[in-house]
């Protein structure tokens, strides 16, 4: 039976607080006035686990243990103090305020004020991680190769194989027999030679490749894995910053405003994995598996057939849901978790500080000075054991990666050049 543990730590110390005094023309200055709670800079932090007595003893009897886990770590420093001040004004200046200060840990002030303009970060990394439990299933429940698909795509692959880059070889071959055409059209037979070559090889001859590379790997290895624990795994990282300016309001004397520089980034990484073990099978069992002939494999297989399905998976994970759900009755599932690792960074520089006269007729003044400066870091650590997989697939917050976005381009290419040879 595990029980809760929850431990936290605080090194911190105090920092200047915003403090305002103001010394009207002729006169002692007043008392300080506070305008903001205890400021401090330092570390701080604490950490929620799960104890599982007996943990080594439960290992060792092949006892799958996995526990829920979050930790959260602060740390922030103020970098420079301010110390803003106007004045004096005398009483042959209209504004007649005398001097004004305002100094201590501003930025702290800001803090808590400042508009978190990144807030879908965290949807977007719990999505991710979504997605990482889907693809650790799909890789637990995938075989090695997609036999059906290349049974039925046998035709195309027995006249890739016949003609390697035939398409391409044929665009060019056009260009040159047909010397006397417009460079507008040379340019549009080479553009499509070219993204038709790059397809066939990120689309055919690669996979075949690695296919029978992988057979050969999966068939030396065909009983070596069953009966003992296996893990898949799956993650993807995200990233996003932001620099802009933001003017507060409220807390400050005389109805004041603060200008802030701050620069927010956001680190992120989701990770998932399942703990499995596969069932003894037998010579053609096994085979079958490898081969991706199986019956679960009928729903991958029907997807994978669909024109441009590979597509779809750019922006939905289609593919690796329908292959997650389909489960290998010869794969028993021991236990699986999810977890998301986020820093956050923020920088505040307050820029200037603007104050209202004590009368509607009075002009606006601008403090001078500096206004001072901090950073702040949060590292947050959550681990979820056995989280439930996705009933639908899910749209990927992120964006293509390069050599999607080439085949992107090498599709756009196809089609258009088409219709511009028609011209």
């Amino acid at each position: 039976m595990s029980t809760q543990r929850f431990r936290s730590f605080d090194h911190r110390s105090n920092t200047p607080r915003v403090t305002y005094q103001h010394t009207a023309w002729g006169q002692a200055p007043s008392a300080p006035i506070t305008y903001s709670t205890v400021t401090m800079q330092g570390e701080w932090g604490n950490s929620s686990d799960e104890q599982h007595p007996g943990y080594r003893r439960m290992r060792n009897q092949g006892i799958v243990v996995l526990g829920d886990c979050t930790i959260t770590k602060t740390n922030r420093t103020m970098n420079s103090e301010a110390n803003f001040s106007y004045g004096p004004y005398g009483p042959s200046d209209s504004r007649n305020w005398g001097t004004e200060r305002c100094w201590g840990d501003f930025s702290a002030w800001c803090d808590d004020r400042i508009t978190d303009r990144l807030n879908t970060f965290d949807g977007d990394l719990s999505k991710l991680g979504d997605i990482a439990l889907i693809e650790s299933y799909a890789r637990m429940n995938q075989a090695a190769v997609m036999g059906g698909e290349i049974l039925g795509t046998i035709n195309s692959t027995v006249s890739m194989l016949r003609s390697p880059f035939g398409s391409a070889s044929k665009l060019l071959t056009k260009i040159a027999k047909k010397a006397n055409r417009g460079y507008g059209k040379k340019a549009a037979y080479a553009a499509q030679a070219t993204a038709d070559a790059w397809l066939e090889y990120r689309y055919g001859w690669r996979p075949i490749i690695t296919d029978i590379f992988t057979i050969m790997g999966e068939t030396i290895d065909l009983h070596n894995r069953e009966g003992s624990l296996q893990v898949a795994r799956a993650g993807s990282s995200l990233e996003r910053e932001l620099s802009f300016q933001e003017t507060l309001y409220g807390g400050l004397p005389r109805a004041s405003s603060a200008k802030c520089d701050v620069t927010l980034k956001k680190e992120g990484r989701a990770a998932a994995g399942v703990i499995y073990v596969i069932k003894p099978r037998t010579t053609a069992e096994s085979l079958m598996a490898v081969a991706g002939l199986r019956l679960n494999d009928v729903p991958s297989t029907v997807w994978e057939l669909i024109p441009l399905s590979f597509v779809v998976d750019w922006f939905i994970n289609t593919g690796s849901w329908i292959q997650a759900i389909s489960p290998d009755a010869n794969i028993t599932v021991r236990g699986s978790w999810k977890s998301t690792v986020k820093n956050v960074t923020q920088n505040n520089s307050v820029l200037a500080i603007v104050t209202l006269g004590p009368s509607t007729p009075y002009p606006a003044v601008d403090f001078s000075g500096p206004g001072g400066s901090s950073t702040k870091s949060t590292f947050t650590f959550v681990r979820v054991k056995n989280p439930v997989l996705a009933s639908t697939p899910l749209v990927r917050p992120t964006s293509l990666s390069l050599k999607q976005t080439l085949d992107s381009l090498a599709l756009s290419c196809t089609g258009l050049l088409n219709q511009m040879r028609k011209l």
